[in-house]
């Protein structure tokens, strides 16, 4: 244990401070310290505290230290951020009581994990301010491929509504046009063939997709009717280009490039907390089954619940975060209840690329792909700040998502829009495709979306939602814009000449 400086706090504490002072370790024993025979075999430690000094802290290596103290002790430790203004410790990680473990082994598992450098998306966090809200969409476990959705949507090629009760019969008999689908899709090494929708006389094999796409907020209901919200209509736009979903000579349940980022960008706004928390529960763990993910998905949730409400000054958000916690804490069956939240998140995961699962053994277990670690570590990157990741989401997909996804799934740095009249040919396209009832007048959210998923796809240049609403605010000679920060979105109008 040369690496190692040994502080006697009294005779049944010990402090352990690594050489170059990147962590500290805390103990305490049940009997007296007798010199250093805590690393001569097995100890049995009262209490245990790591913390992890501001120079030395980053996102990475902080999952790593989580990820050895759930190798040793079988379990995610609680841990926190300390005040942003402490000059020493930033981090620290808390476990109670431990039988029996071998205090050297584990001292230099912690001393040998290291930063990884990494090239991935940075963005800064003093442009952007916390958003105190708590979004978590109500699942239902059938719901569990994403492919669903995009069919369901295109359906609305034939009317702009569907009545309630009508919709989900038509989605069942459209659906069965791709069964085969589904089962080509699930003996894939990076696709299941769970979620299936069957051929029912009541339409109740489909409910549980237009309930999702209801929570996702892409369908709303109208006077008993099915239609799209205007974010729905803007991904549904660039779906129309493609053509028939049956005449493409692709399979349904393979997400292409829009598919991917349309359906992660809505899933991050409308689900960040639960979304982060299974991501955090598979990159600490490494490799996990989904019933080890229910295992410990309550407590986890719990303590990052904690961390939120913590990490705040607005009373009414802390009472809410306080509320929830509570009908969490109260959950009689967390493992039947965990079915409806675990299970369709893990496969929607799946369907991004994000998660990739290994069926080798009769249990199948999960990890991240290349493209969820990217994720992961740049939207845990407020966490090296002192921030936490939900209240920073939406913030994070209007001012950063086209970069943050070009990052993850591609690496190819794509140029920024230089100015304005690079988007108005898109802007004016926008009045053509969502035309309303009022002459010259769109939703500004509408003409801002378009033109910044035609800007990625078609032009490879990356514009961001509040890049082009800035844009569009400034005087031009084309348009006006009114904005309503309450309703985040506004009403664009063609300038009258």
């Amino acid at each position: 244990m040369d690496n190692f400086k040994v502080i006697l706090l009294n005779d049944y504490e010990v402090e352990l401070r690594y050489i170059n002072e990147e962590f500290i370790i805390e103990m305490g024993f049940e009997n007296k310290i007798i010199e250093n025979n805590f690393f001569s075999g097995l100890s049995d430690v009262k209490h245990l505290k790591i913390k992890v000094s501001n120079d030395a802290l980053n996102v990475e290596r902080m999952f790593q230290y989580l990820n050895v103290c759930y190798l040793y002790f079988g379990f995610i430790p609680k841990y926190n951020f300390k005040s942003k203004f402490d000059p020493i410790f930033r981090f620290e990680i808390i476990v109670g009581l431990i039988n029996r473990i071998d205090i050297k082994s584990f001292s230099l598992s912690l001393s040998n994990c290291h930063s990884i450098d990494s090239d991935s998306y940075i963005f800064e966090l003093n442009s952007m301010t916390p958003e105190y809200f708590l979004n978590i969409l109500q699942t239902n476990t059938k719901a569990r491929r994403l492919g669903y959705l995009k069919l369901i949507i295109s359906l609305f090629k034939e009317s702009n509504y569907f009545p309630i009760n009508y919709l989900n019969k038509k989605i069942e008999l459209a659906s069965s046009d791709f069964s085969n689908d589904l089962d080509e899709y699930g003996v894939t090494d990076f696709g299941n063939n769970k979620g299936l929708i069957k051929l029912t006389s009541s339409g109740i094999s489909a409910k549980p997709y237009t309930d999702l796409l209801e929570e996702l907020n892409l369908v709303t209901r109208v006077n008993n009717t099915y239609v799209l919200t205007k974010q729905a209509k803007v991904y549904f736009a660039f779906q129309s280009n493609i053509g028939d979903l049956r005449s493409i000579n692709s399979n349904l349940f393979f997400l292409n490039e829009i598919d991917r980022l349309f359906f992660l960008r809505q899933i991050f706004l409308s689900d960040s907390l639960y979304i982060i928390v299974l991501l955090d529960i598979i990159k600490i763990t490494g490799q996990v089954s989904i019933k080890t993910i229910k295992e410990v998905f309550q407590l986890y949730l719990l303590d990052e619940m904690e961390r939120l409400q913590h990490s705040s000054n607005d009373f009414s958000f802390i009472r809410k975060v306080s509320d929830i916690r509570k009908r969490i804490r109260s959950w009689l069956k967390p493992q039947v209840y965990l079915e409806h939240i675990v299970e369709p998140r893990i496969n929607w995961l799946l369907d991004l690329n994000l998660v990739i699962q290994d069926k080798k053994s009769s249990i199948t277990e999960y990890s991240l792909s290349i493209y969820g670690e990217r994720f992961l570590s740049i939207i845990s990157s407020t966490l090296e700040v002192g921030e936490n990741r939900e209240v920073y989401s939406r913030k994070i997909v209007n001012n950063h998502f086209f970069g943050i996804f070009d990052s993850v799934y591609h690496s190819s740095g794509y140029k920024k829009v230089s100015g304005f009249y690079e988007i108005e040919p898109m802007i004016r396209e926008s009045f053509l495709i969502f035309k309303t009832n009022a002459p010259n007048r769109i939703a500004a959210s509408q003409a801002i979306d378009y033109v910044s998923f035609k800007s990625y796809f078609e032009y490879r240049k990356i514009v961001e939602f509040e890049e082009v609403r800035a844009m569009l605010e400034r005087n031009n000679d084309m348009v006006k814009m009114d904005w309503f920060r309450t309703e985040s979105d506004g009403a664009l109008y063609i300038n009258k000449k």
